[in-house]
């Protein structure tokens, strides 16, 4: 299983371990009560070290190459390695379309004593502030004391290599961002220049729907099978009950490809189902693409910079588990 990529870059992170660790201890406990013959379950080597997938070998099985030279043959690739997966082109042609909008991921540690008037704009919850000039500042409460956020800007891909600034260049970065933020409130601009790092994250979406015909041997779950937009949250969670839903189904089906044919087709229609709107939210808010000018929420008379209701959502999360836990229990 490969593992790794962010949105514009290498990110090694503990939601994505807990994918691979999830699928690989499901699908290995399986193996281990199956036939002698049952096939082998292994974890990827250490992440983003993956070169090529597309060696197959016959019978479903495919060689990996890695960048330190070194080769596995493998029963079943499960491509868990984000918008620029590099297992996708096994089973799609499909190429992410930058979304006109960049993130940068900032954080303030010990928020409340290092950063005390961010933490108290924040308060317990969330704080979204939009421009009329595409840019915006969206803030979480975290646990322990952290707060994480996005400083987002209607920008074209590879804004800072244009505009001359490295991320990496604090002084530089920070001059270049007060001066994109130019007239917002001084109580804001903190949150540009205090924060604790910062990590270019283009917005990338893949095509909606994203599906594909079954490939022996090869499966995706999470952004490398449908990278959508930031609204709603969707992809951490979706990401979990790929893996989850695909462990089942090779602990509980007699084959890795019946296995791959009961996973692909609920996934991804469920994906569909969240990235569509996610997608349109997010060029509303913004004020790109389609549908640039229309309200938030279908059927929606809000203007196009207004918050999502987030106790909406959350009232929404619930009901749709409660209903994906009924459907789930055993007749």
């Amino acid at each position: 299983m490969s593992e790794g990529c962010g949105a514009s870059g290498p990110v090694t992170s503990p939601m994505r371990s807990a994918v691979r660790a999830m699928t690989i201890r499901r699908a290995a406990a399986s193996t281990a009560a199956g036939s002698a013959g049952a096939p082998k379950v292994a974890a990827s080597t250490e992440p983003t070290v993956l070169k090529t997938a597309r060696t197959p070998i016959g019978g479903g099985r495919h060689r990996l190459e890695f960048a330190n030279g070194a080769t596995a043959e493998t029963d079943l690739v499960i491509g868990a390695d984000g918008v620029w997966s590099r297992v996708r082109p096994l089973v799609s042609d499909a190429e992410p379309e930058y979304s006109g909008v960049a993130f940068l991921d900032v954080r303030y540690d010990d928020a409340d004593h290092r950063h005390p008037a961010i933490a108290e704009l924040v308060g317990n919850g969330h704080l979204f502030a939009r421009g009329d000039d595409g840019n915006a500042i969206i803030a979480q409460r975290n646990s322990n004391g952290v707060i994480r956020g996005y400083v987002a800007m209607r920008a074209e891909a590879g804004w800072a290599a244009r505009s001359g600034v490295r991320v990496d260049d604090l002084p530089a970065l920070r001059t270049h961002l007060l001066e994109r933020f130019a007239g917002w409130s001084p109580t804001l601009l903190p949150f540009l220049t205090d924060s604790d790092g910062y990590v270019d994250r283009g917005i990338w979406f893949l095509p909606v729907p994203m599906a594909w015909e079954p490939t022996p041997g090869v499966t995706l779950l999470g952004d490398a099978a449908h990278v959508m937009g930031p609204f709603g949250g969707h992809g951490v969670n979706l990401a979990l009950l790929d893996a989850t839903e695909l462990a089942h189904a090779i602990a509980e089906e007699p084959t890795l490809d019946a296995a791959i044919r009961t996973y692909e087709p609920v996934m991804q229609a469920r994906a569909a189902g969240y990235a569509g709107p996610s997608n349109a939210a997010t060029r509303r808010f913004f004020g790109v693409g389609e549908g640039a000018g229309e309200g938030v929420g279908e059927g929606s008379d809000t203007e196009p910079h207004t918050a999502p209701d987030t106790a909406a959502e959350h009232r929404r999360y619930l009901e749709g588990a409660e209903r994906y836990r009924r459907a789930s229990r055993p007749a």
